[in-house]
């Protein structure tokens, strides 16, 4: 792997859960593959709003799950 791009699309040939998460309702985890379609569907929101490569954007959030696709 050469960038973080290509660490992002790897993430779905695996078979492990890189996320977890514990809300009142429990611990759940994610697995790659569901990581791999949130990370893909967080580009795809950015890039709608007019986010291109090579801009800067600040994501300010409260504290879910959803954010952590939002790293990658």
């Amino acid at each position: 792997m050469e960038t973080l791009q290509d660490l992002v699309n790897s993430l779905s040939s695996r078979q492990f859960s890189p996320v977890m998460w514990r809300d009142e309702s429990g611990t759940r985890s994610y697995s790659s593959e569901e990581l791999h379609r949130m990370i893909l569907e967080s580009a795809s929101g950015l890039h709608k709003l007019g986010v291109s490569k090579g801009d800067r954007a600040a994501i300010i959030s409260d504290n879910h799950k959803e954010w952590v696709s939002t790293v990658f």
